[in-house]
């Protein structure tokens, strides 16, 4: 029988991210999460005198339990530390070298493990190991298992610990050599402005007022007052024309900001904004806001190549804006620059790391890139400068489903579905987390509450019909997949279910048309060829039941189930030959599968094939010591190949490992005949 059909995600088979344009689709809140709009932000105040002095002791502390090797003491704190501040340089340091210390003690600890358990699978392949030595080895293989994940995250860390702190350096270093270019501007605007006589000293101490009063008229959306005050500068003559110039081009362009912040969806503004800027641009070159504002205009009227041009003019003129790089990582991204985008974006938050969609936005573009590992930093970045931003929660949630870590993928659904509760998508997707990680109870609950939110998803109905299958609350299950297949009825894979669901409530009749309605859909679905072949070879039709699966066959010669179950049903025929044939090929696909081997060997003894049965049980018996109907059928092969010896050890060893074997008393009478 086929293991019943995955959940299905987004409509697919597979967990995937749909591609929307230039951006990466999320139902909810947004429509897509293409690059956000830059959102700029003054940075935090400095911490206190008080702060510095916890922020000193914890740091003391935290080196001194990295002295006594008392990692993760220190690296608790660390942590602490850098909630506080990310880009704490000092916390990134310190962090680093105890995670390279910790990494290096595992690394010690896994190579003398590793040791120790070559020694007893040494032992084992003798057959000279004790049940105490078999447990060591056994904890030594689940402690290995759990040291090489551990390793990977810790490598992990280390490298995201390094990256931060590199980041943090190069940061501190561009933020001390602005602030000297800014004192050095700023002495020499003092010197110019002392050499000037007291009437030109007047002029400009108005126009300095001037812009203060469009600046306070700007913060109270005030638009024309700002435009007034603005205007009134470009009415102002200086003797110093080259100072004129200047003054006026900064006039010019925030009149053409103005008229962006009032209504950048007014064709009208945007002309206006475009006229001041680029009038701006002729009377000073060097200002870059002209150049931001033509950048503007041509990304909001979607000619993203021209809007790169006009950023990345901005940008050779002036490099300490973050949201000159947001808006230049956004242009980029949409003109599917998606490595020059990420540029962009990782210099908006090395300038201001606390822009949430900064790192965001770098998340969306390393998925572009396909650095999965990249977009995991970015939104932790960005759940860090931001927690309540749902959306990096989330996105960090579908990597770590992604890489099969489902507890932290549940971890991370949480804490978006905290702050948004009304979001179908992250309720759907911690119940996919919750079902691929064992935990069926939890799937049903949120994928309840994603039926709540979306009632006619016909992906809802059909994943939650799923879950009730596997809590065998049947009847549940049965309307769940009807509901499915009435919103959506051309899903092979939800007949299929409902199919499998009808069959356990004894409704075969009603399971086998479910089957073949998806065998009508599509003609090449294995899958129901085998439910069909496997219902019928239940109901006692083996020649209907073969027709069925040799149909299948045709399709999937090599494929595991389609073999497997003509080898059943060729078996209840007892056409031994062919049974053993589709069984070899089944087991080509699945070794390990236990009872197609069981079968296997009862299709050899059929066929008076008892040296191949007797491999095939042996293997059985070691690779599942607990297969007690293989001894059975082992001592039987042993007798026909009048081994009688033998089989008294095989069959004795059956009762003494299982004295409640169900069939205790045929092997009973059975040591009684020899």
């Amino acid at each position: 029988m086929y293991d019943k059909r995955p959940l299905i995600i987004g409509g697919a088979v597979v967990a995937l991210l749909l591609l929307i344009g230039g951006g990466i689709f999320l139902s909810g809140r947004r429509a897509a999460d293409a690059p956000v709009a830059p959102r700029v932000e003054e940075p935090s105040e400095a911490p206190s005198t008080q702060d510095d002095e916890t922020r000193a002791n914890m740091l003391q502390l935290a080196q001194r339990y990295f002295e006594r090797g008392e990692y993760q003491r220190a690296l608790d704190l660390l942590d602490d530390l850098l909630i506080r501040n990310a880009d704490d340089l000092e916390a990134l340091e310190l962090q680093h070298l105890v995670l390279d210390a910790r990494r290096a003690e595992q690394e010690e600890r896994r190579r003398e493990e590793e040791a120790r358990l070559a020694e007893l699978r040494a032992l084992q392949r003798n057959d000279s190991l004790s049940d105490s030595q078999m447990a060591e080895l056994r904890r030594l293989e689940q402690a290995l298992a759990a040291a090489e994940r551990d390793s990977r995250e810790a490598t992990a860390a280390a490298r995201e610990a390094e990256i931060r702190r590199q980041e943090a350096a190069a940061a501190a270093a561009r933020e001390a050599e602005r602030r000297s270019e800014a004192e050095r501007r700023e002495a020499e605007e003092q010197e110019r402005r002392a050499a000037l006589d007291a009437e030109e000293l007047q002029r400009e101490e108005e126009i300095d007022r001037l812009f203060s009063r469009s600046r306070q008229a700007m913060d109270r959306s005030n638009y024309r007052d700002a435009r007034e005050a603005l205007e009134a500068v470009l009415d102002i003559e200086l003797r110093d024309k080259a100072a004129q110039r200047r003054f006026h081009a900064a006039a010019h362009a925030k009149i053409a900001q103005s008229y962006l912040a009032e209504n950048i969806d007014s064709a009208e503004n945007r002309r206006q904004a475009s006229r001041h800027a680029e009038t701006a641009a002729d009377l000073d070159p060097e200002l870059w806001e002209s150049y931001y504002v033509l950048g503007q205009v041509a990304a909001h009227e979607e000619r993203f190549s021209d809007a790169v041009t006009e950023f990345q003019a901005a940008e050779r003129r002036h490099q300490d804006s973050a949201e000159l790089y947001m808006a230049l990582g956004n242009a980029r991204f949409r003109a599917r620059s998606f490595r020059e985008a990420a540029v962009a974006y990782r210099r908006a938050v090395e300038i201001q790391p606390n822009i949430a969609n900064g790192y965001f936005n770098l998340g969306i573009t390393n998925l572009q890139l396909r650095d999965q590992d990249g977009a995991l930093r970015a939104f932790s970045r960005a759940a860090e400068v931001r927690p309540d931003d749902d959306r990096a929660h989330y996105r960090i949630g579908v990597i770590h489903a992604d890489r099969g870590e489902f507890s932290k993928a549940i971890e991370s659904y949480n804490a978006a579905i905290r702050i948004e509760n009304s979001n179908a998508d992250y309720h759907f997707r911690a119940a996919v987390a919750h079902y691929r990680g064992g935990d069926l109870s939890n799937a049903e609950r949120r994928f309840a509450r994603a039926l709540e939110l979306r009632p006619d998803s016909a992906t809802n109905n059909y994943n939650m019909a799923l879950v009730k299958q596997d809590l065998e609350k049947f009847a549940e299950a049965e309307r769940y997949a009807r509901r499915a297949v009435e919103l959506n009825s051309e899903q092979e894979e939800y007949f299929y279910t409902l199919g499998q669901i009808l069959a356990e409530r004894g409704k075969i009749d009603d399971a086998i048309e479910a089957h073949l309605t998806a065998v009508r859909l599509n003609n090449r679905y294995v899958r129901a060829y085998v439910e069909v072949g496997r219902l019928l070879e239940e109901q006692g039709a083996l020649d209907d039941a073969l027709d069925f699966l040799l149909a299948g066959y045709q399709l999937e010669p090599n494929g595991f189930e389609i073999n497997n179950n003509l080898g059943n049903v060729y078996l209840a025929k007892e056409n031994h030959e062919e049974s053993i044939r589709h069984y070899e090929i089944a087991l080509r696909q699945r070794p390990d599968n236990s009872q197609a081997r069981y079968n296997l060997a009862l299709a050899q003894i059929g066929a008076r094939r008892f040296t191949a049965a007797e491999d095939n049980l042996r293997r059985l018996i070691s690779e599942d010591s607990t297969y007690w109907q293989a001894y059975h059928r082992l001592g039987e092969v042993l007798i026909a190949r009048e081994e009688s010896g033998e089989a008294r050890v095989v069959l004795e060893d059956l009762l003494q490992r299982n004295s409640t074997y169900e069939q205790r008393s045929q092997v009973e009478s059975i040591l009684r005949s020899l």
